[in-house]
């Protein structure tokens, strides 16, 4: 059995320090964008989140607690998140290109019909 479990697309986190009896808290590590291979790095450029009925509304949302009580995102934040998205997206080039790579050589090696590969 081999596991694979590459970081992207996920974001990257940065721990800063312990602070409540050894407990991370809210303070403990902030999250930078997943960072794209160089070759990856020009493509999606007009990627956005996708805009449906229940991005950013007007009105506050039904659903859970913690969503219908957001503020409404500034023109700003949803600029972030973009490129937030753009870069996940990018990121996730690396990860495709690595499945490819692992059923290549299963291929090369005559095993890949006896192999199951579980992407998730």
């Amino acid at each position: 059995m081999l596991t694979v479990a590459p970081v992207a697309p996920h974001s990257n986190v940065h721990i800063i320090d312990k602070n409540i009896h050894g407990n991370y808290s809210g303070a403990s590590a902030i999250q930078s964008p997943p960072v794209p291979a160089e070759r990856h790095k020009h493509l999606f450029p007009n990627a956005r989140v996708p805009r449906n009925a229940a991005f950013n509304p007007a009105e506050p949302s039904t659903g859970a607690a913690w969503i219908s009580n957001l503020a409404r995102q500034n023109e700003s934040n949803v600029a972030y998140n973009d490129d937030w998205y753009r870069n996940r997206l990018r990121a996730l080039q690396s990860v495709d290109e690595m499945v490819a790579e692992i059923g290549a050589r299963l291929r090369d090696h005559g095993i890949l019909d006896e192999t199951y590969l579980i992407c998730e």
